[in-house]
């Protein structure tokens, strides 16, 4: 409808309902411990000035390392998409169609042996990104090591480690891999 001529209680803007599921999910991330949740892709149709949206499709991400709490998170997400839905008289289709569950690496205590003997600080964090760790952590022990980033910044073209820490993160791997291959030999002898 337009947006000039349509009184508020006669439409079903689809923006409105999006933009309260996106609010939403920022509380819903905040309300969990270590919590993500992130829309960064959206489109509306049909995208004009002076016509209320009739359709907004986007992306919902939703990260907890714990699979529990995870799950938990998505449920309040579907419960709020269908009190919208109900509330304002519109169509809310969630689809899941990609899930991956939070993976703990089991050689993190090898990595972290590897930097105190270096001498270096460390830190567990969780890593929220999806590498290519979480699929070999099934099949060989994972770990994963990170540098320091120039203000914190990673996964950006910003991103910046000195080369100083870059060779850090090198010998800690270096070492991680020499600690594991002893075990790993006497276990086979």
């Amino acid at each position: 409808s337009h947006s000039g001529t349509t009184p508020m209680h006669l439409r079903k803007d689809a923006m409105f309902a999006a933009s309260a599921i996106v609010t939403e999910m920022n509380a819903i991330a905040l309300r969990h411990e270590n919590g993500l949740g992130t829309v960064g892709f959206m489109q509306v149709w049909p995208n004009s000035r002076n016509t209320i949206p009739g359709n907004v499709k986007f992306s919902a991400d939703l990260r907890n390392p714990r699979p529990d709490v995870l799950l938990k998170m998505h449920e309040e997400l579907t419960a709020f998409c269908e009190k919208i839905a109900k509330e304002h008289d519109l169509e809310v289709n969630l689809d899941p169609f990609w899930y991956f569950a939070p993976v703990e690496f089991n050689a993190s205590d090898d990595v972290k042996a590897a930097t105190e003997k270096l001498g270096y600080s460390h830190m567990d964090i969780y890593a929220g990104a999806g590498h290519d760790a979480c699929y070999m952590a099934d099949l060989v022990p994972t770990g994963m090591i990170f540098t320091p980033c120039l203000k914190g910044i990673s996964h950006n073209e910003a991103e910046y480690s000195s080369p100083e820490e870059c060779a850090a993160g090198a010998n800690v791997l270096l070492h991680t891999m020499l600690e594991a291959s002893k075990r790993i030999a006497e276990q086979h002898k």
